[in-house]
Order: structure tokens, then sequence, then C-alpha cells
């Protein structure tokens, strides 16, 4: 009886040990077609492995690892599943058919960029889905970009302005010059990296250096130079209160002598 008690209590013990991940993972191949209960589906054009507990099939919409996809009038073949900060798949439908393509974003959020563009169908902030529209002549690839690689181009806004109020002026990227005509703003798209940035206004020169890693807007504003005369009133104003307190501390200097 103890002999049974002992062999009993390694067998339950040897099964806590058997790693339980296996259980909550779901392998899926190519050939496995997820549908939507409308006809249309969903697959992918590489082997993935998924948690299992995040796949399933909720008001239309299928779900892997917490996004959701949905297809009307078409089929999707993801290629690129949120590598690099990027979803990419190709919508199938017959030519003269629009589709429409629904996305789940999750905690992405709003896409800062589709392909193409005139894909975009929008995007509500309030169910996080991201619509996909398109008319057919053939299979069309689509890509959404979350995040832009290193390599990628960035929007460098450049605002120049004279009291506040926008003025044309000279702008130069790392010593070349950009234009002599900027009036208000002016954008350029640059690849990652540290830019210097003069902007010339008249007699007046202004110096930025940024990092180039995301979009990025700047400003120079330049003010109006003192004149002259104006200059010389500060210094001539320190002059009489450094006199005046000469004479209040020190009235025997100012006294003469008999």
């Amino acid at each position: 009886m103890k002999k049974s008690l002992f062999f009993l209590l390694v067998l339950l013990l040897s099964l806590s040990l058997i790693p339980l991940a296996s259980a909550y993972t779901m392998d899926v191949p190519t050939n496995n077609y997820f549908g939507f209960g409308t006809g249309s589906y969903v697959n992918f054009n590489k082997d993935m492995t998924f948690d299992s507990t995040k796949t399933y099939l909720d008001n239309g919409f299928r779900y892997f690892d917490g996004y959701g996809f949905q297809a009307q009038n078409a089929n999707i073949t993801i290629t690129n599943f949120f590598s690099d900060g990027k979803l990419a798949f190709t919508v199938s439908a017959s030519s003269g058919i629009t589709s429409t393509t629904k996305i789940y974003c999750g905690y992405k959020g709003k896409p800062l960029e589709i392909n193409p563009a005139s894909a975009n169908g929008g995007y509500d902030d309030a169910s996080k889905i991201q619509t996909i529209t398109w008319l057919h002549s053939s299979a069309q690839p689509i890509e959404l970009i979350w995040e832009r690689a290193a390599s990628g181009l960035y929007i460098l806004s450049i605002q120049t302005l004279y009291n506040m109020l926008p003025c044309t002026a000279t702008v130069e990227i790392n010593g070349i010059n950009q234009t002599s005509n900027i009036f208000g703003s002016t954008t350029w798209n640059l690849p990652y990296g540290t830019y210097t940035i003069t902007a010339r206004w008249q007699n007046q020169n202004q110096t930025k250096t940024i990092l180039l890693s995301e979009d990025l807007k700047t400003a120079f504003n330049f003010i109006t130079p003192p004149s002259s005369r104006t200059s010389m009133i500060v210094p001539l104003v320190m002059l009489l209160g450094f006199g005046f307190l000469i004479f209040l501390f020190y009235p025997r200097l100012f006294r003469r002598r008999k």
C-alpha cells in the first residue's frame, strides 16, 4: 500500500513538472483557412504559432494574439504579422468587386501610414478598427505601418517667423542651401540622422542641431533688432545707477575741498 502511494506521488509530481506552455499554443500552417462566417477567410503565407487563448472568432472578427481581422467580398492572406511595426496582407477578390477589410488594431492604435493611401477607409478611435476598401481588378497588396525603421524617411517641418508672424527666410540643412524662399513653413522627407539647420533672415542667423528619429516640427523666430539709440539706453541707465550708489554711500567724494 505504501509503495503504491509512493509511486502515485512520484507520478503526480512528474506530471506537474511537464511544461504547460504547449497546451496554450497553436501551430497554424499555411493551409489553415479561418472563416468569418460570411464565405470569406484569412490565412497566412508561412507557418505561424499563436497563443491559443487569443485565437478565436468573435462577432465576425478572427483574432490572433489580440489583433482582429474581418473581410467582406474577399479573402486575405497575411504576409507580415506585425513584424518591424508593420502589417502586410494581400486582398483577393473578383475583378470589379469592392472589398472591405477591417483590422482591430488593439493597443497599436491608428497606423501612421497605409500603402496604397487610397485604400484607407478610415480609422475609428472608439473601436480601434481600421477599415480598408479596394476596387479590384486583381489581388491587391496592402501595408499598414505603425513604426518607421531607422532607414525610413521622416517628415521635418521648419517654420520661419518674424516677431511670431510668418516671414521669408533662407534655410540651410547640413550646410546645403535648401531654399531661399521659405514663407512660414516648409517640409522635407529625410532619413534618420542628425541635422544642423541654419535659418537666415536679413542679417540674423539662427542654428539648431536636431536628431531626426520621428516626424518633427521646429521653428525659428526672428525679432526686431534694437536700434542704436535703444542699445545705448541700458548701459547709460546702469552707469547712472552706479554713480547714484557711489554718491549715496560715499558722499565725501562729491564734496568740494576748502
